[in-house]
């Protein structure tokens, strides 16, 4: 699955409700839920090995979920 997360882009109005959103106005500590929500969504798909990549901030982001949650369906990370 490749997904986006509440960061993208330095300025989004990706909430839906015309909130401003993005590299901007962003806490990293926030990618704790996007990433939640995308494997619990891949969990649901029957997927419980995965291996996650993160790209630029999404890198850093990926490394934070990793060192800071104990999520055993993440069998690794790919930080680019």
């Amino acid at each position: 699955m490749r997904a986006n997360n509440r960061g993208h882009d330095v300025v989004n109005r990706g909430d839906g409700r015309g909130r401003l959103l993005g590299t901007a106005f962003e806490r990293i500590d926030d990618c704790v839920h996007d990433w939640r929500a995308w494997l619990d969504r891949l969990a649901q798909r029957g997927h419980d090995r995965l291996l996650v990549f993160g790209h630029s901030l999404g890198a850093v982001k990926t490394a934070f979920y990793a060192a800071t949650e104990a999520d055993a369906r993440v069998a690794g990370c790919v930080l680019a």
